[in-house]
């Protein structure tokens, strides 16, 4: 397809042609100047200010880098930090647990040792009444023997000095 100007596709159309050069007569030498200087001072203004722009931007992208660089190496000392606290922790605990051990075992001892010794006083203490018993009862009969046997040579005597006594009536 060909490519057709809008003046052209007027005149196709039946339109009224217009010629080029009077709708847009060409500008004076003069006049070009005066425009394109000013824009041509307004765009490298603008280029500038945009090189300026961009070397912030880049110092802005370098600090955050180095800013986040600094604050992921804090994270990572941070995360070294909390486990190595984690691992002592564990080991405290490790030791906790085995002086809880060591410790009930030996409660456990103690209270065995109390027992056995308690129990053998028990024991120790009933054949010590059992002995004292057996010898109270020993004193007893022997002062029982002896009591009758005062009793019964009283008797014998009071029996005799009665038997004499009547003999001599």
């Amino acid at each position: 397809p060909r490519r057709t100007s809008l003046s052209s596709q007027q005149s196709q159309q039946g339109g009224m042609r217009t010629p080029r050069s009077k709708a847009f007569p060409p500008p004076a030498p003069r006049q070009t100047k005066d425009v394109v200087t000013p824009l041509v001072g307004a765009l490298m203004e603008n280029m500038a200010n945009l090189e300026k722009t961009h070397q912030e931007v880049v110092k802005m992208l370098v600090a955050s880098a180095d800013e986040k660089a600094a604050l992921e190496r804090e994270i990572q000392e941070v995360q070294v930090q909390c486990e190595r606290k984690i691992e002592e922790e564990k080991v405290s605990e490790e030791r906790l647990l085995e002086q809880k051990a060591v410790a009930s075992k030996q409660v456990a001892e103690c209270q065995a040792e109390w027992e056995h010794r308690a129990a053998k006083e028990q024991a120790d203490m009933k054949i010590k009444m059992a002995e004292f018993r057996a010898e109270c009862d020993r004193r007893i009969q022997e002062e029982h023997t002896r009591m009758q046997a005062k009793l019964d040579d009283a008797r014998r005597k009071t029996e005799a000095q009665l038997d004499a006594e009547r003999q001599s009536t």
